[in-house]
């Protein structure tokens, strides 16, 4: 009995003490790491944005999931950069794009943190050879297949990883349609029809997607709506 209790103890001893160094490295380690976050956050904003040499957050009164930040030199605004989380094919991507006060992609960066992308397929969209087909481009940028006719604003999908392309896509999207929304504000368009307008907002694969349907007293849906100026959506696909 006394050695069933010993080894007991010495089980949960064992336990609490990897519990305790568990606790005790990622108390360590979190602050490092959070630096190590910030810091890869600043160059892939200067990266998106080489001219500005401060970036200032903006307050936004909506919730898109877009941080937008003012890139200024010698106090003169000289573009934005916005960054937006997405879900891509292996988990959460981040992506930092700059555009100047003409709706003009700067320039793009993929990554972050939690990048989980598969090698050699979706993880390419971290890669120059990919980020750089934004850069002039004007929003809605569109992805295309390589047989596919191109335009000013395609960019190329990556082979066999195209949930990774359009989640990217979508994410600069987003952003360059935030900073427009800034710059150019504008009431939503409602439809106009016959009976009382309702509105809900849903979480699509690119961002918030809302939805207007207009109901007649007796029940009858007399206009349905879906998409507002935060609709970023991939041609061909989600906004078809």
């Amino acid at each position: 009995m006394r050695k069933k209790l010993a080894a007991w103890l010495v089980l949960g001893l064992i336990t609490l003490a990897a519990g305790f160094s568990l606790s005790l490295t990622n108390e360590v380690t979190k602050e490092p790491i959070l630096n190590q976050t910030l810091q890869a956050e600043a160059k892939a904003k200067q990266e998106v944005l080489p001219a500005a040499e401060i970036f200032e957050a903006i307050a936004l009164q909506d919730e898109t999931g877009v941080e937008l930040f003012a890139g200024t030199a010698g106090g003169e605004t000289l573009g934005y950069v916005g960054k937006v989380t997405v879900n891509g094919y292996g988990g959460p991507i981040d992506v930092i794009a700059g555009v100047n006060e003409n709706g003009i992609i700067q320039g793009v960066n993929v990554g972050g943190a939690s990048f989980s992308e598969t090698a050699g397929l979706g993880a390419k969209a971290r890669e120059t050879a990919f980020t750089r087909q934004f850069a002039n481009k004007v929003s809605p940028v569109r992805v295309v297949k390589a047989s596919d006719p191109k335009t000013e604003s395609s960019v190329d999908a990556i082979s066999a990883a195209t949930i990774t392309t359009n989640a990217v896509a979508g994410g600069v999207n987003r952003i360059a349609r935030q900073v427009s929304d800034m710059l150019n504000p504008q009431e939503p368009e409602i439809p106009v029809a016959e009976g009382t307008t309702y509105t809900a907002n849903q979480k699509g694969f690119a961002g918030p997607v809302a939805v207007f349907v207009t109901v007649k007293d007796d029940g009858t849906i007399s206009a349905l709506k879906v998409g507002d100026t935060q609709f970023a959506e991939t041609q061909g696909y989600g906004a078809g």
